[in-house]
């Protein structure tokens, strides 16, 4: 008897913790992912994020990359870059990020 009670507490304890389900990283911490991928590989890029343009620079050699951003409408510059870092093209997007969104783009510079 002792046994079978015994059994069935384990059961129930492993049911019980089996079934939580967890919150997804990106939910918990409210951000969504961008991911951009650039056409010329001999290209150095850069890329602003946010209201503030922090700058981000990739170096020649690197076709895509992808940034965590917190919830909101995010502007973000992409640009190919000369080698003193100037700016040759550039194209702008205002990106809708919510919490576990993926947006992805392709710029063809």
């Amino acid at each position: 008897m002792k046994k079978t009670i015994l059994l069935a507490v384990i059961s129930i304890a492993l049911s019980t913790g089996c079934s939580k389900k967890s919150t997804p990283d990106c939910e918990a911490n409210k951000y969504g992912t961008v991911t951009v991928t650039f056409g010329n590989a001999a290209s150095k890029h850069a890329v602003t994020i946010g209201p503030n343009n922090r700058v981000i620079f990739l170096a020649a050699g690197v076709v895509n990359d992808t940034f965590h951003l917190p919830e909101g409408n995010i502007p973000m510059g992409f640009y190919s870059t000369d080698n003193m870092n100037n700016p040759v093209n550039s194209e702008t997007h205002t990106i809708p990020v919510t919490s576990c969104s993926e947006n992805t783009f392709t710029i063809l510079f």
